[in-house]
């Protein structure tokens, strides 16, 4: 079983709505448990009784614990990229749309009751496969034999990881049974959704706005771009050296095994002040094998960045000139 865990990149915003999310989902389960679980009954999606509200409360109704497990898994780790991409309201609202889609589409080839946020969630892996293919995933492998657990972890580019996910959806919804109780066509129209959502954020349709998906780097986008601009000029950020004499050079020699190449493109991006295109050139050639140099004059400065270089697990250098 593959799990993601995380994609990487330099998050700026606090999940809220994701986690938000969470809770609401969480809660409406933990209610089924109640008395109240008969007056959830009427928020299902039953196209028998249909009612305006239900494509919409459905979404965060499970019909079990690993039902709902699995569909927060995936939402911790794909709506918080996205949220961050499109900011906390745009992202509700792309949220929403993404699950009302795969009822309508669940609905119009089924009859009878669903519930489940996989159509919401299958827009956001459909909208990060479109919008990021090459973003790093952070899966974990597990494999249950007898009582062993075999638990390995790695990165994985999202365009195979959810590539693979989508495969795995054509074949079982191809082999299912009339009794097999999966959303496939819920899954398939959330998926789309996203898949055109950022299709369409990433065209010279929305290019020079504030909608518009840079591609140039995992994150991008001018919302990324203003808020990168706004912590080069952070107060008592170490800038770089200008008229006078450097004295000291840090040296980042090579990225540990857990290093995440991302996190180290936003230290040059803060302590450095480099565009994002410049720190990414750096992290590449220590990835080829080609330490890189930077020289301060300030020595408080040096130790700074060296600190923060060796809190991410990179192999660091500290030098000073005679």
């Amino acid at each position: 079983m593959l799990l993601p865990t995380r994609i990487e990149h330099p998050y700026e915003r606090v999940p809220y709505v994701t986690n938000t999310l969470l809770g609401v989902n969480i809660l409406a389960f933990l209610l089924t448990f109640t008395q109240i679980e008969h007056g959830l009954h009427d928020l299902t999606f039953n196209t028998r009784n249909f009612q305006v509200w239900q494509p919409f409360t459905s979404m965060f109704l499970h019909i079990g614990f690993w039902h709902l497990i699995g569909n927060m898994i995936f939402l911790a780790v794909y709506g918080k990229y996205v949220e961050e991409r499109l900011g906390p309201w745009r992202y509700l609202a792309a949220y929403m749309v993404f699950g009302v889609v795969g009822g309508l589409l669940w609905a119009a080839t089924n009859d009878g009751m669903a519930i489940g946020a996989s159509g919401a969630i299958s827009g956001l892996m459909g909208f990060v496969l479109v919008g990021a293919p090459f973003a790093q995933v952070r899966v974990v492998f597990v494999l249950w034999v007898y009582v062993y657990v075999v638990w390995k972890r790695f990165n994985l580019a999202a365009l195979w990881l959810i590539g693979l996910w989508i495969l795995l959806q054509i074949l079982y919804a191809s082999l299912a049974s009339p009794l097999d109780n999966v959303a496939y066509a819920a899954h398939f129209g959330g998926f789309l959704a996203g898949c055109g959502l950022a299709a369409f954020l990433k065209s010279d349709v929305c290019k020079g706005t504030t909608w518009w998906l840079e591609d140039h780097l995992p994150g991008g986008g001018p919302a990324a771009t203003k808020r990168l601009e706004r912590a080069r000029s952070t107060p008592g950020r170490p800038a770089p050296p200008t008229s006078e004499e450097p004295e000291h050079e840090v040296t980042l020699a090579a990225l540990g095994e857990k290093t995440s190449p991302v996190a180290v493109i936003k230290l040059l991006m803060k302590r450095r002040g480099l565009a994002p295109e410049r720190a990414k050139e750096h992290v590449d050639a220590i990835q080829g094998g080609a330490p890189q140099r930077f020289a301060f004059c300030d020595e408080d400065a040096a130790e700074g960045f060296r600190a923060g270089a060796e809190d991410l697990g990179v192999e660091v250098v500290l030098a000073s000139r005679p």
